[in-house]
């Protein structure tokens, strides 16, 4: 009877870990943020900036509020994200690799001219800017479809050290 649960508690270690391998193949890991795009204006302006309407493969996606942060495990392949503001649209396409992390900022400044930007950034640029930020609630995320992760990466990152 022991060696029977043995066998069996084994065989379902194995089982989760060969599901774990299996999901780590086809899924990456994208945080996006977005820091303080207004800080040189005065309050006033700063009001006006609002939040930044991403959008992922034709979906609206998120609406990103200004020094906030939110990850999502995507699946593998080449996906567009775009944003449109005053009639102006920008866009990226964003190539998730299995297993891989990445760290995309989204800027936009409404004054004295209007823009928005989407940029890859290297790991550690990125901690640095998002271990300040909060994470942003999930009533913001328009397309729920991927797996969400709200835990700062940068506390994720000193706890391997």
């Amino acid at each position: 009877m022991l060696r029977t649960m043995r066998l069996l508690l084994m065989s379902l270690l194995l089982l989760a870990t060969a599901i774990t391998v299996a999901a780590q193949e086809k899924y990456g890991t994208v945080y996006f943020y977005r820091g303080g795009d207004t800080f040189d204006w005065p309050p006033e302006i700063n009001v006006l900036n609002p939040d930044a309407d991403v959008h992922i493969d034709g979906h609206e996606f998120l609406l990103l509020s200004e020094r906030s942060f939110i990850g999502f495990r995507i699946p593998v392949g080449s996906h567009a994200l775009w944003m449109r503001l005053k009639g102006k649209s920008t866009s990226q396409t964003l190539w998730v690799n299995a297993g891989r992390t990445y760290y995309v900022l989204i800027s936009q400044v409404m004054y004295p001219i209007a823009y928005q930007t989407i940029s890859q950034v290297n790991e550690s640029i990125a901690l640095e800017s998002i271990r300040k930020y909060d994470a942003l609630s999930l009533k913001h995320v328009k397309f729920s479809l991927f797996e969400t992760i709200r835990e700062n990466p940068s506390k994720k990152n000193k706890k391997k050290s």
